[in-house]
């Protein structure tokens, strides 16, 4: 497996967990290997109460600039708090060579790209 595979294996696993924690009752993937990298398609459910923290991950998604030390560094160290600039969200952001999210009522849909090394 490629490092771009494996990393988007850990951006897929990182962002089933953020869902199931905000009350996922289930999440919709279609994942493409395409010729210069992987798309992640993905939609989610949340209970309403957690609005604020999809709004947080928003937030860290649309303002990260990508940083590429950080990401070959602190990939395994950073903690599982869903917040923060340190967040293994803030390492999605980074990681992710296109990022879209949008947020409607209580689904969130995205799109995440990664390019091969």
């Amino acid at each position: 497996m490629d490092q771009s595979m494996k990393r988007m294996s850990k951006i897929i696993d990182e962002l089933v967990r953020f869902f199931f924690h905000i009350g996922s009752t289930g999440i919709h993937m279609d994942l493409r290997r395409m010729e210069d990298g992987y798309a992640l398609a993905l939609r989610s459910d949340f209970f309403p109460e957690n609005l604020s923290k999809v709004k947080e991950m928003q937030h860290i998604f649309e303002t990260a600039e990508k940083d590429v030390g950080i990401e070959e560094i602190y990939w395994g160290l950073a903690g599982e708090d869903y917040g923060g600039n340190d967040s293994e969200l803030a390492l999605i952001a980074q990681m992710a060579d296109l990022l879209e999210i949008k947020v409607e009522g209580n689904t969130v849909e995205m799109l995440v790209c990664r390019r091969k090394n």
